[in-house]
């Protein structure tokens, strides 16, 4: 559902279409910030996993910041639940 299909929905259904989405942008936000750092870590030859680990720490990446969001992360969901709703008319 698109932001401005919130507006059509009953409000409590808009409020969760709002929370998820919200939600699942501070997801993508936090996964962008780790793959970033990932990036600056130091990689020596003894310990690097070649291409393997670079596929698998993607996805460690991609759930860690789903979850990180899903239990608050930086707070970011509820700011865009904020100003969204309060835009939309459909705060929690």
């Amino acid at each position: 559902m698109e932001i401005a299909g919130l507006q059509a929905g009953g409000n409590a259904v808009a409020r969760a279409e709002l929370h998820e989405q919200a939600v699942a942008f501070e997801g993508m936000f936090l996964g962008i910030l780790m793959r970033t750092m990932r990036k600056g870590m130091p990689q020596s030859e003894r310990f690097h996993g070649g291409r393997g680990e670079e596929i698998f720490g993607g996805m460690m990446d991609q759930e860690m910041s789903l979850a990180m969001a899903q239990k608050g992360g930086l707070g970011i969901a509820r700011m865009v639940e904020d100003a969204v709703g309060a835009r939309l008319d459909v705060r929690g």
